[in-house]
């Protein structure tokens, strides 16, 4: 994966954004296969969303999260660190993501804003230009904020032949088992309990070796889970209005400073300038 990327992208004599958007011209709603086909049948695109982001397998994780303006975030998650093999994956991903939408759904604005690690070397407006809405880049977590109104598009028009083939898909596509994401969810339900890859092997019921195995089979390990959906949990409730001292309970911490300095590491800033940047975006929004 990363041959191909270098060859695309890091290469010398490369134009990134001529790269970039040759490669979205060719991508259209059928390239992803049955998961998007089946997605079809689903009655929105909020549940189209969360369904394509539990179900895909790729290098990283597509998390789905409310955000506070009533719309909802797609997060994208490396399984990996390598700051800037992901922030040319987040570039690829957010615009196979467009060009999908786009196939699908022409003449509706798909997001409010996307917001990226890296720049990668592309100029805002260029970016800004293509996926027509503001781009902001060195932020802690790249992710889209969808629209509500591409969120509340109207459903495809699909004959009785096709919704029965595309409800089918989405029988078999929910009926595989998917390692990484079942152990995501796992832990994202049992933050209050697993402070270790020691806890989470025992509520798990297997030993410490077999659930190192699982995950290094998927790309991750257990200390860049509980850093990511930690630190999505912790992106959460501070847009809530929940005080860094049930925060920091909340996750596991021994005290409010230690979630503080933890937080600062991942999203290079304080959970109160964190906190105070997304107010302030949500407010530019009105």
């Amino acid at each position: 994966m990363r041959y191909i990327f270098e060859h695309l992208w890091l290469g010398e004599n490369k134009d990134r954004s001529a790269c970039l958007f040759s490669h979205a011209a060719r991508i259209n709603y059928t390239s992803f296969g049955a998961i998007s086909l089946a997605a079809m049948a689903l009655n929105n695109g909020e549940e189209s969303i969360r369904f394509c982001a539990k179900h895909f397998q790729t290098p990283w994780s597509a998390v789905p999260e409310a955000n506070r303006n009533g719309g909802l975030s797609l997060l994208h998650i490396p399984r990996f660190y390598d700051p800037e093999l992901r922030a040319t994956l987040e570039h690829f991903h957010f615009v196979n993501c467009f060009a999908v939408s786009r196939s699908h759904t022409p003449g509706i604005p798909i997001a409010d804003s996307v917001r990226f690690t890296r720049s990668c070397g592309i100029a805002k407006s260029t970016l800004e230009h293509y996926f027509g809405c503001p781009v902001f880049f060195d932020e802690g977590i790249a992710q889209i904020d969808f629209s509500r109104q591409w969120l509340n598009r109207p459903t495809p028009a699909l004959n009785s032949a096709l919704r029965t083939q595309a409800e089918r898909l989405v029988a078999t596509v929910a009926g595989r088992i998917r390692d990484k994401h079942s152990l995501l969810q796992f832990l994202q339900a049992h933050l209050d309990t697993i402070h270790s890859a020691d806890d989470m092997a025992r509520l798990l019921s297997i030993s410490r070796r077999t659930l190192a195995r699982v995950l290094d089979q998927q790309g991750a390990s257990y200390s860049i889970l509980s850093r990511e959906v930690r630190l999505t949990e912790a992106r959460r409730l501070l847009r809530s209005g929940v005080t860094t001292e049930h925060i920091a309970e909340r996750l596991g911490f021994s005290d409010e400073r230690s979630f503080r300095r933890a937080f600062k590491s991942w999203c290079g800033s304080s959970p109160s300038d964190y906190r105070s940047g997304q107010e302030q975006f949500l407010h530019s929004l009105k």
